[in-house]
């Protein structure tokens, strides 16, 4: 939901990585901890983040393909890790650290994140629309290649936007505090809440389940419940006017918010409201059903995507000077990355041009 984190298909906000400074408010650094509390490469720990990245990045590509909106699932992932692990460790005499509970979250965000890196959410399907077939290797490979070059550009824009502008980065901060909050030695709020927010996160998982059982297995409720009236001659419920019966999109709504939701209503009461209806009264297009109408209809909305990009990233050329300066800064060891990711990055894009050819 990285973003409607919260915005269509974009990468997530930066989550606080291992091994990474926190904020001082939450400082998870282990220079001042005992041995015991400074664990953080654990098998256990990481084997949870995989676990759960495993979960995230199957559901960011059904909701990605569904309505085009991803999560991290940093915090999802600090909660779960939290609950399933804390207890465990507590019983077997090793507790389960902040650094750890960070390792989990940190791994799992990555692994769910990888349907949107490897383009499983925009260029491969439409690919697919367009009737070309790319094997399975090709996309595991191709996930590979753009995971190395993700992974090394975030290293450099970790140094120009942590260290040097200090970007606040809500969901890392966020994550860093209920993390710090979770392990709390004189824990702020009260004894079982981190229990019940894992609870409620279960519960609600199951109640979603049970919905969309009811609903896609046994048909025992509808898809959608349409409106009642007509507008431009056609029927309210044939232009898909009405309340879908989804869990997933009551998710997606409450964690966007209300300025992106009312955003995207007010797209779709122009689209379905008011062009879709002028076109069938220009006889443009021919009986009101979802695909003729949707085919006109994609191209002011691309419009209006591709001119916001433009104008955005034109405002942002500077960003993109200063992000070529760090790429120099790599052969001069000013950067904080080895001099040998220069040659491993290059390495990755020409692969990628390789691959791009090859398989598209």
């Amino acid at each position: 939901m990285s973003p409607p984190s919260g915005h269509p298909a974009s990468p997530p906000e930066a989550a606080v990585g291992p091994g990474a400074p926190l904020p001082p408010v939450q400082d998870l650094g282990s220079a001042a901890l005992p041995a015991s509390e400074g664990r953080e490469w654990t098998v256990r720990a990481l084997g949870m983040g995989l676990l759960i990245g495993a979960l995230l990045a199957v559901t960011n590509l059904y909701m990605g393909m569904k309505t085009g909106w991803w999560d991290s699932g940093s915090i999802t992932a600090t909660v779960l890790g939290f609950s399933g692990l804390a207890a465990y460790g507590r019983r077997r005499g090793v507790p389960y650290t902040p650094l750890e509970n960070n390792l989990t979250q940190t791994a799992a965000s990555a692994v769910g994140a990888m349907p949107a890196a490897a383009g499983l959410l925009g260029a491969l399907p439409a690919l697919a629309l367009l009737g070309v077939t790319v094997p399975g290797w090709g996309i595991a490979a191709w996930g590979v290649v753009l995971g190395t070059v993700g992974v090394l550009v975030a290293g450099l824009l970790r140094r120009r936007l942590l260290v040097q502008e200090a970007l606040p980065f809500p969901t890392g901060i966020a994550t860093a505090e209920l993390i710090s909050t979770l392990h709390s030695a004189t824990p702020t709020e009260a004894p079982g809440t981190s229990v019940g927010r894992g609870r409620t996160l279960v519960g609600a998982g199951v109640v979603a389940m049970v919905v969309t059982w009811m609903r896609d297995s046994r048909g025992l409720l509808p898809g959608m419940v349409g409106l009642p009236g007509r507008v431009g001659g056609a029927s309210l419920e044939s232009l898909n006017w009405g309340m879908g019966v989804s869990p997933m999109l009551l998710a997606v709504g409450m964690m966007t918010g209300l300025q992106l939701a009312l955003s995207m209503l007010l797209g779709a009461v122009v689209a379905w409201g008011v062009l879709a209806p002028l076109l069938l009264s220009a006889g443009v297009v021919v009986g009101a059903e979802y695909g003729p109408l949707s085919a006109w209809l994609t191209w002011p909305g691309v419009g209006l995507m591709v001119g916001a990009a433009v104008v955005s990233l034109g405002a942002q050329a500077r960003d993109f000077l200063s992000a070529a300066k760090d790429l120099r800064s790599v052969g001069a060891n000013r950067s904080g990355l080895p001099r040998w990711t220069l040659g491993v990055a290059a390495v990755a894009c020409v692969l990628a041009v390789v691959l791009g050819g090859v398989l598209f």
